[in-house]
């Protein structure tokens, strides 16, 4: 089921073909319509006391005026924010960034990263971000990887090659998205794999 989008305009050209069309492969996952399906506005991010940002949209599948949908509504995104998260794929790719791939002498703590991220003075949800991250491995290596899903714990690392050992608490995971940027075909350099990832495999990054 879609629902990661590109652009606005795209999300917004699916929401008017709903009405139009038939979408037999976009069903309702409470009441198994596909054909009721209306706009419900803008969902919105906060960037700060007084701005936001639109993060998507919602659709209902509507009950109202004769509709014979079930009223439960149903949110679109764009690929550049991550559900249930604050922060968009900017701030968490910069994360990740910062924290598995500093070229400095000195590696960043996940307190640092996350600040370096975010521009946080306070760190506290720095683990909880790569506990979210760590608990996506087992879906990273299941959709690309030809190998049985890894179920991730601190205890793990990777060499090179992708065989785990038991020395570092985060060389199976730098791997594993390195490999995972290869397998989406994501020049990191010039593209957001968090963005990438949400467009390509319409699963939510994290």
């Amino acid at each position: 089921m879609t629902r990661f989008f590109a652009t606005l305009q795209q999300l917004e050209h699916f929401i008017r073909a709903l009405r139009w069309q038939n979408h037999s492969t976009f069903i309702c996952p409470h009441c198994s319509s596909c054909d009721q399906w209306f706009s419900h506005g803008f969902q919105y991010k906060p960037l700060s006391i007084d701005s936001q940002t639109i993060a998507g949209k919602r659709l209902i599948c509507s009950n109202r005026h004769g509709h014979s949908g079930c009223g439960h509504t149903f949110r679109l995104y764009l690929s550049t924010r991550i559900p249930h998260l604050h922060y968009g794929c900017a701030q968490f790719f910069s994360f990740i960034l910062a924290l598995f791939f500093n070229n400095t002498d000195l590696p960043c703590t996940v307190e640092q990263a996350y600040q370096l991220a975010t521009g946080a003075n306070n760190p506290r949800h720095a683990w909880r971000w790569l506990a979210k991250l760590r608990s996506q491995l087992p879906l990273f290596r299941s959709l690309f990887f030809d190998r049985p899903a890894v179920v991730a714990n601190n205890t793990f690392t990777a060499s090179t090659d992708g065989t785990e050992h038991t020395d570092n608490p985060h060389s199976l995971l730098k791997v594993s998205v390195a490999q995972l940027s290869q397998q989406l075909h994501c020049d990191t350099n010039t593209h957001n794999l968090c963005t990438v990832f949400q467009h390509q495999t319409q699963n939510r990054f994290v």
